[in-house]
């Protein structure tokens, strides 16, 4: 979330380094100085704008909200570029003096945006697995452990679906089926676990991505799919 004070913002009332005059200007001076004035703030979001990206590029984070006064937060919008690492979600105004605003307020206006972003997101989630996906517990194990699924789609909790991991951690396998006893890559027994308990291991054998649903989204994946699906690398 970024919030957008004035104190801090070149050419704004009560910024540092602007001009208070205190006598009669001519026109043409009086325009000079707007020109510079608008040069100094653009220079200054497309700064920040640039720096902003490079930060949330490290933190691997995607999703931006903007917040602060209507013409700061256009003004900052219009220099970011077209094709940056992230995406403005929405933007809102909040109450506050120059350069401070609540944070609870601040809270309490983005979680709406927040909420509404997150359903958007999961539908789509939804609909590329009913267009590409792969469903069904047992299918999408026997793909994830030949390396054909890339992204793992769950419900919130995992720890609601069981599956069973043998023994033996030097030649994995994963099954959902309650009747197998032993692997059948090196005959060790079968032990059931949860799905959170395994997932670190899916990761780190299969490269997998886990995408976590919510509410409403969360319960059409095990009506429609199963409560497991996967979306296939090719």
């Amino acid at each position: 979330t970024l919030t957008v004070g004035t104190r801090h913002v070149p050419g704004t009332p009560g910024a540092t380094g602007s001009v208070q005059g205190s006598g009669p200007r001519s026109d043409s001076g009086m325009d000079l100085f707007r020109r510079r004035e608008d040069a100094m703030q653009q220079r200054f979001y497309n700064e920040m704008a640039a720096e902003l990206g490079d930060i949330l590029r490290l933190g691997d984070i995607r999703a931006l909200i903007l917040v602060g006064p209507a013409e700061r937060v256009a003004a900052f919008r219009a220099e970011i570029p077209e094709k940056a690492p992230f995406e403005v979600i929405g933007e809102t105004n909040v109450v506050g003096g120059a350069g401070w605003v609540n944070p609870r307020e601040i809270l309490d206006k983005i979680q709406p945006i927040l909420e509404q972003h997150r359903r958007k997101t999961e539908e789509q989630v939804l609909k590329r697995i009913r267009e590409h996906g792969v469903m069904e517990l047992e299918r999408v194990l026997d793909m994830m452990q030949e390396g054909r699924i890339y992204q793992l789609v769950i419900p919130e909790d995992g720890s609601q679906f069981h599956l069973y991991r043998s023994h033996n951690r030097e030649v994995p396998y994963f099954t959902g089926k309650k009747d197998v006893a032993q692997s059948p890559l090196d005959g060790s027994l079968m032990e059931r676990v949860t799905l959170e308990e395994v997932l670190p291991d899916l990761i780190d054998l299969y490269g997998l991505q886990v995408i976590r649903l919510h509410g409403d989204q969360a319960n059409r994946l095990v009506k429609d799919f199963g409560g497991v699906a996967g979306l296939p690398r090719y």
